[in-house]
């Protein structure tokens, strides 16, 4: 986790969340997969942005609503990669 005070570079958190999660038919979860499992909530275009780093503070409605479709702990997006065994 970060130390208080630090900025979250969550364009990074969320790439690392898609390379380490996918769907439960086995692919990468895309833009339009998130949009469509968060019923319209999380648009396409917002995902990009997130993922290009251009939204640099996304609001926690969003979070929660991209980990709930992920099925991922809202935790898994303030591990850093030096928090995985053997790093």
């Amino acid at each position: 986790m970060r130390p208080y005070g630090e900025e979250q570079d969550w364009g990074r958190a969320f790439r690392r969340l898609l390379e380490r999660h996918r769907r439960d038919d086995g692919s990468n979860w895309g833009g339009k997969s998130l949009e469509r499992a968060t019923r319209g909530y999380v648009s396409h275009q917002w995902v990009g942005h997130l993922r290009s780093g251009r939204i640099r503070e996304p609001s926690f409605g969003k979070v929660v609503a991209i980990s709930r479709a992920m099925g991922v702990p809202l935790e898994a997006w303030l591990k850093e990669d030096s928090d995985r065994p053997g790093s």
